[in-house]
């Protein structure tokens, strides 16, 4: 099949597994079952990101960890994402498009095209109606679909940034700068440099003041970084 690989960063290599799951927030080992397929007693689960399996030092691309972020939304709700293996790659082979929510112009949220094909491959598959679903005013969006989609931002169709983390908007990551990690927004702040003085036992206001941030994002940055364990340092 013909992909279209344009020279947009996409296919720039960033991040192992493990980056990607402590980024997006995913359990241990999600992102390299859902990116690069694994096997369980004997059997052999393809990918859902990856075409097929590639070598386990391959690092993700910044296009992958796009598709990642915004299909987690399907974990949200439930649903198994090799489910949406056929799908997907049905999708990519009608567009010729390999990073479907890394290009703007091919997103459920701008493109009447891409929800038709999407409903035709489900339909003809057999499938729910995961991603769209036909109403009486004609397509309505999968549920939970633009709020993802409202935290990816395009440039000339492209994605370059994006929220990881739905409930901590001061934490952003660009695939283009500082190598894909993430940063307060709009500094070059990482959420370490705020969290881990304050897990160490420095007061929040006076780390704050030191790098000229808010203290609501020191606690985001420490959300981040520790987690539930962040509770008890701050």
């Amino acid at each position: 099949m013909t992909n279209v690989r344009e020279a947009s960063g996409l296919d720039r290599e960033l991040y192992d597994f493990a980056d990607v799951d402590h980024t997006l927030g995913l359990t241990h080992g999600t992102a390299k079952r859902w990116i690069n397929g694994y096997d369980r007693r004997g059997t052999a689960y393809l990918p859902v990101i990856r075409e097929q399996t590639l070598a386990p030092t391959r690092l993700v691309t910044w296009g992958e960890f796009v598709e990642v972020f915004y299909l987690a939304r399907f974990r949200d709700e439930g649903i198994p994402l090799r489910r949406l293996r056929r799908i997907l790659m049905s999708v990519r082979e009608r567009t010729g498009v390999h990073y479907l929510f890394g290009h703007d112009k091919t997103s459920l949220r701008s493109s009447g095209a891409m929800k038709e094909i999407i409903l035709s491959v489900q339909e003809s598959e057999d499938f729910p109606t995961f991603l769209v679903k036909r109403t009486g005013q004609g397509m309505l969006l999968w549920e939970g679909a633009e709020e993802r989609l409202s935290k990816i931002e395009f440039r000339r169709g492209v994605a370059v940034g994006l929220q990881p983390r739905l409930e901590l908007p001061n934490i952003f990551v660009r695939g283009e700068e500082f190598f894909g990690k993430p940063k307060i927004k709009g500094t070059g702040i990482s959420p370490m440099a705020l969290a881990g003085p304050v897990f160490s036992g420095t007061p929040k206001g006076q780390v704050a003041e030191s790098y000229g941030v808010g203290v609501g994002a020191v606690n985001q940055a420490g959300i981040f970084e520790f987690g539930s364990r962040w509770q008890t340092a701050a």
